[in-house]
């Protein structure tokens, strides 16, 4: 499979797969970076249906790591809209492809964009929510990052007082394209509650992987996801 390095105003990136009308935009989860087991299983998926395939590495992920810009979630929305922008101009069609906190910035940076697809593994639908849920989990609640600015959770996740402004002002109000979540039912991270919330609100197909975790990775995962791209026509 063709694999090309380039590099988008910054952002390091992989075009992978032969030329095509169509893309496949994919963002990694935290701690991930663009060439994971995931990315690979998507790019071997799409590329021999025809598709070209386009992963990235977040701020602070990768080839990012110990350089700035900071991994803030403007700096992350505005990757995602740059990868976009690069993408709108040399393709017909963009399906959109998250994984876990990628899946969030997906949807907040494209909810206004003609994508034809999204596609989401084991997402984050929440990310206030969630953020609630890591700090009440170290006994800590947003009035201490109010106060510090910024707090490291025992887990070594930061958590900014400008992150939670920045979520709060833009909020997830609609989508435009059909979506389509894989979820592993013994996820620990995201809750199952939060899932069927989001996947009644926005009518998304919604597959549940039984012995699946959080981070798919095992053979039964792979093969999981698989049969779940195929769907993506």
């Amino acid at each position: 499979m063709k694999k090309e390095r380039i590099n988008i105003n910054g952002i390091p990136a992989i075009l992978w797969g032969d030329k095509s009308n169509q893309i496949v935009i994919v963002t990694h989860g935290s701690q991930s970076h663009k060439e994971d087991r995931f990315i690979q299983c998507c790019a071997e998926n799409f590329c021999q249906r025809g598709f070209q395939l386009l992963s990235f590495d977040m701020p602070e992920h990768g080839d990012r790591k110990a350089k700035l810009p900071i991994h803030t979630v403007k700096q992350a929305i505005d990757d995602l809209n740059e990868i976009y922008h690069y993408s709108e101009e040399r393709y017909e069609s963009i399906i959109g492809i998250g994984c876990s906190l990628g899946a969030y910035y997906t949807l907040i940076a494209y909810q206004h964009k003609p994508l034809r697809y999204v596609a989401l593994l084991s997402p984050v639908v929440d990310l206030i929510e969630l953020t609630h849920q890591m700090l009440e989990n170290d006994n800590k609640s947003i009035n201490d990052v109010i106060e510090n600015k910024s707090i490291i959770l025992s887990n070594g996740i930061v958590v900014r007082y400008e992150d939670y402004q920045y979520l709060q002002s833009h909020l997830l109000n609609k989508v435009s394209y059909p979506i389509s979540i894989l979820y592993g039912r013994n996820d620990k991270l995201i809750s199952f509650e939060s899932i069927e919330k989001f996947v009644r609100k926005y009518d998304c197909e919604w597959i549940i992987s039984d012995k699946s975790e959080h981070y798919f990775h095992t053979k039964e995962d792979m093969i999981q996801i698989n049969e779940w791209l195929n769907r993506i026509k």
